[in-house]
């Protein structure tokens, strides 16, 4: 099961270049398999409103499913020493570390564009990479 990184979602709703591989990835992996923080639910209304966008937020969570079959977790409260421990065992940032918390505590693997994650024990796919395992994981259990 895979955790996508805001930076994901954003290259969909900014047009970017790898919004491609990530709309392969959303085809190809059924929703019940992908996940978001939602730190990135935040994140993305706050880059979209930084952008003059906002418009469009609730359409864009809606068009991609997430919060209807693409479930949004969070770190509880109880747990956010978790993310503190990211942060200073793997230099990630507050923003990075909250994703890899998240990925620690439901057992997820982190599709992301960042690098900053491969220096952590999780790592992490890009999408096409994420896609290239599930397809892998399909054939070995049918």
């Amino acid at each position: 099961m895979f955790l996508l990184d805001t930076n994901c979602w954003m290259q969909i709703a900014r047009n970017r270049p790898q919004a491609g591989d990530v709309r392969q990835l959303l085809l190809g992996v059924p929703d019940s398999r992908l996940f978001a923080s939602i730190y990135s639910v935040h994140s993305i209304g706050t880059i979209l409103q930084g952008r003059g966008a906002v418009a469009g937020y609730a359409a864009f969570l809606a068009g991609l499913s997430i919060g209807s079959k693409v479930q949004v977790l969070s770190v509880p409260i109880d747990r956010l020493h978790v993310v503190e421990q990211a942060c200073i065992t793997h230099r990630l940032d507050f923003d990075d570390a909250y994703q890899y918390a998240v990925a620690e505590l439901h057992d997820l693997k982190i599709v992301s564009l960042d690098a900053d994650f491969d220096r952590t024990p999780r790592g992490r796919l890009e999408p096409l990479a994420a896609l290239s395992h599930y397809q892998a994981s399909r054939k070995q259990n049918p």
